[in-house]
């Protein structure tokens, strides 16, 4: 393990952009993105659903590239380009043969500092947009996590608020609301510019003051007095499907809490590996489930712990007590040094594996920044998840599960679960 981390570099521009380069010598490609630290959780109800229009927008014409253009620039020499909205962060990303970094870092500023917002562009993407809201709520498991956010956090605060918006409200915007928005968080400071490969970090630097710190300069238009409805959210969701979705929810804790090591080593105990205590239970020893996953996940001041599985029917409030169950099983016996050991090993393998790709080593400087504002050392991870003891494991599940926590269904006869949702 020795060296990982000594050839990661981080240095910021006059002007504030911080620069962030993993130099790995042996490979010869290179992961690059730039990033603005101001996702959806930043945008008013009344805008929900802007950032991710705007990571659409960008994509659609530059000053000097047609949306065809910008789609072949990379393909042609065997690249990758993409882009994410989530609740913390927007990432444009490429992949590229180390030959081609410039012609990528040209690509990634050119579409953050010249994307011409064309009226006719915007008006034909959000056709696109509405086809995905549409598409996204099709599908049980996305929209089952949405709307258990949204009722934990409630609709009006920018945790709850869905990624893709609301058709109310996509439908709406004018091309005034998207400059608005990135005048307001694209700026020298919310710009994170990361590298993974086979790079020079100073020739990375020169790179960003030349092309993108000299471009970014959003003016802005004036934003939008806009109605909005919310729509009504329900913990019970009727729908023609042929299993029930099925989700428990509660309040987490936020990234930068140290606790988040032993919260690791809970998840992966009791429902986030194959021989975890659910997955064997309701997989492996009763057939109820064909998967069964958890989640905790962590942003800057907030987080939450979900347990995502879908049954049939006749199955589902029989499931539900089987994870109470667990979960106070959990609560009132403890964890085994066995348990805790393969679930340190486990994490500690994960973490080894991310190693060997670009993308997920710069997904993890990414977060690392945006969330901590600082670079944690791999040597550091993996002592603190060593370290981590079974008093520190149930004192966290303690925390987590104090109170019983929501219960969120979303498919065929759902209502006749009231009575064991509520716990009656």
């Amino acid at each position: 393990m020795a060296g990982q981390d000594q050839d990661i570099k981080k240095e910021r521009t006059t002007q504030g952009i911080r620069v962030i380069t993993d130099y790995i010598p042996h490979v010869q490609s290179v992961s690059i993105s730039i990033t603005c630290d101001r996702g959806s959780r930043y945008e008013d109800v009344n805008m929900a659903g802007v950032s991710h229009f705007i990571e659409h927008m960008l994509f659609k014409g530059t000053k000097k590239r047609t949306a065809k253009e910008i789609a072949l620039c990379l393909e042609e020499v065997g690249g990758y380009l993409n882009a994410q909205t989530g609740k913390e962060d927007v990432v444009y990303y490429a992949c590229v043969g180390m030959d081609y970094i410039d012609r990528a870092f040209d690509l990634l500023s050119d579409i953050i500092t010249n994307a011409t917002l064309d009226d006719t562009d915007m008006e034909r993407e959000r056709g696109v947009i509405m086809r995905e809201i549409a598409t996204y709520n099709d599908l049980p498991q996305e929209n089952l996590i949405d709307n258990a956010v949204r009722l934990l956090f409630g609709e009006n605060d920018g945790y709850g608020i869905p990624v893709v918006g609301y058709s109310e409200t996509v439908g709406r915007m004018g091309r005034e609301d998207l400059l608005w928005h990135l005048s307001q968080n694209y700026k020298y400071n919310d710009i994170v510019v990361t590298a993974v490969g086979n790079l020079e970090h100073r020739s990375l630097m020169e790179m960003v003051e030349e092309k993108l710190e000299r471009g970014l300069n959003w003016n802005g238009g004036i934003k939008s007095e806009l109605r909005f409805e919310p729509p009504e959210v329900k913990s019970i969701n009727e729908r023609k499907l042929e299993q029930q979705y099925i989700c428990h929810i509660w309040k987490g804790i936020k990234y930068s809490d140290e606790r988040r090591y032993a919260l690791s080593v809970l998840n992966a105990i009791l429902c986030g590996m194959v021989s975890s205590r659910l997955f064997q239970r309701l997989r492996e020893d009763m057939g109820l489930v064909y998967d069964i996953s958890s989640t905790p996940r962590l942003m800057r001041d907030a987080g939450f712990f979900a347990i995502m599985y879908a049954t049939y029917p006749q199955a589902g409030g029989k499931v539900i007590s089987i994870v109470r169950e667990e979960v106070e099983k959990l609560l009132n016996e403890g964890i085994s040094e066995g348990e805790l050991k393969t679930a340190r090993e486990y994490i500690k393998g994960g973490i080894m594996l991310g190693l060997e790709s670009t993308i997920t080593r710069m997904m993890r400087l990414i977060k690392n920044e945006v969330y901590l504002g600082r670079i944690i050392p791999l040597k550091e991870s993996i002592e603190r998840f060593d370290g981590v003891t079974r008093e520190e494991v149930e004192e966290v599940a303690k925390e987590l599960f104090s109170e019983e926590g929501m219960v969120v269904a979303v498919g065929p006869k759902v209502k006749k679960l009231s009575k064991v949702i509520r716990g009656n």
